[in-house]
C-alpha cells in the first residue's frame, strides 16, 4: 500500500508520507486495532489494517495541508484523528450493514424504504463535511460526530473557544450551502 501511495505522489509529498508511515503507523493501527476491539468488532485484527489504509489514503490527499513545521506531538495528533475518524466511518458503516440487514425482515417495506432514505441524507451529510476546509469539518465532526465541548475543541486545536464558535457556525452556514448545490437536502 505505501509503495502504491508513495508512487502518486511528487517528491516532497513522497518524504512526508514516509515520515508520517515511519513515525507513526504502529501506533496508527494500534488506535484501530483498540478501538474496534472496543466496540465488539470480532474481526477487528484484520480491519484495523483495513481503517489504517483508508486513513493513509486520506493523509495522501490532504497532505499538502499538513504543517510538517508544526511539533511532533500536533502532526501525531492530527494522524491519529484522521484514524480515529476512519475506525468512526468504519463502525458506522458495518452498523448499517447490520442494521440492514437485521431490519431487512421486520421492517414493512415502506418502513424500509424510509429508514434508507434517511440513512442516505446521512451519507450525503458526511459527504458534503468532507468536502469543507480543514478548520470548519474537524470542529464540525468533533462537535457533532464526537459530541465534544466547545472548550475541549479550544484546547485540541489551541485555539481561544470564540474561534470555536465562528469555525462552527460558518461550518454550519459552508454546510448548509453545499447540500443546496448537492441536490437541496434539508435537515
Amino acid at each position: 500500500m505505501l509503495l502504491l501511495l508513495l508512487s502518486m505522489a511528487d517528491q516532497d509529498e513522497s518524504e512526508k508520507i514516509e515520515y508520517i508511515y515511519r513515525n507513526f503507523h504502529k501506533d496508527m493501527l494500534y488506535l484501530a486495532r483498540s478501538r474496534l476491539r472496543a466496540a465488539g468488532d470480532g474481526n477487528y485484527a484484520v480491519n484495523c489494517e483495513d481503517v489504517v489504509q483508508n486513513a493513509f489514503v486520506k493523509i495522501t490527499k490532504y497532505i499538502h495541508a499538513i504543517d510538517f513545521s508544526r511539533s511532533e506531538w500536533k502532526i501525531k495528533t492530527y494522524v491519529m484523528s484522521i484514524v480515529s475518524n476512519e475506525v468512526s466511518n468504519f463502525l458506522r458503516d458495518m452498523k448499517q450493514m447490520e442494521d440492514i440487514d437485521r431490519y431487512a425482515d421486520e421492517l414493512s417495506d415502506e418502513s424500509f424504504l424510509e429508514a434508507l432514505h434517511i440513512r442516505q441524507r446521512y451519507d450525503e451529510v458526511v459527504r458534503a463535511i468532507e468536502q469543507l476546509d480543514e478548520k470548519y469539518r474537524l470542529v464540525l465532526l468533533y462537535r457533532f460526530e464526537r459530541g465534544m465541548e466547545v472548550a475541549e475543541i479550544a484546547a485540541l486545536f489551541g485555539v481561544l473557544e470564540m474561534t470555536v464558535y465562528t469555525r462552527i457556525r460558518r461550518g454550519k452556514t459552508l454546510l448548509l450551502q453545499l447540500l443546496d448545490k448537492m441536490g437541496g437536502t434539508s435537515i
